[in-house]
């Protein structure tokens, strides 16, 4: 969980979990109840946190002790350009990330 606040990715967004890594299909407060050990982590978690966080999902599972690594899942094409996105911008102040979001929705509704 601290790994994705350091990139400023909530812990409760399980669609980002989802859509980025493959994640199981879950509600955001599950997601949220995996830091304080409420939910068990399964190796679908590993894995699918793994490529969103931009880690070779058999480090993830070397670190965590939680595998195998989910080898058939289905991980969104651009999942290293996210991870490294989401790492540079940790480094942007809350007003510039709010502009950002804006920017981007502008750009999607346009």
């Amino acid at each position: 969980m601290r790994l994705l606040r350091n990139r400023n990715i909530r812990p409760r967004n399980a669609q980002i979990l989802q859509v980025v890594g493959d994640g199981p299909y879950v509600s955001d407060s599950t997601v949220s109840m995996l830091g304080p050990g409420k939910v068990v982590i399964t190796p679908q978690y590993v894995t699918a946190f793994a490529h969103l966080l931009g880690y070779p999902p058999g480090d993830m599972v070397a670190l965590t002790g939680i595998g195998p690594v989910v080898e058939d899942a289905r991980v969104h094409p651009a999942s290293a350009e996210i991870a490294a996105l989401a790492w540079r911008a940790r480094l942007l102040s809350s007003k510039q990330l709010s502009q950002v979001i804006e920017t981007a929705d502008a750009i999607r509704h346009a």
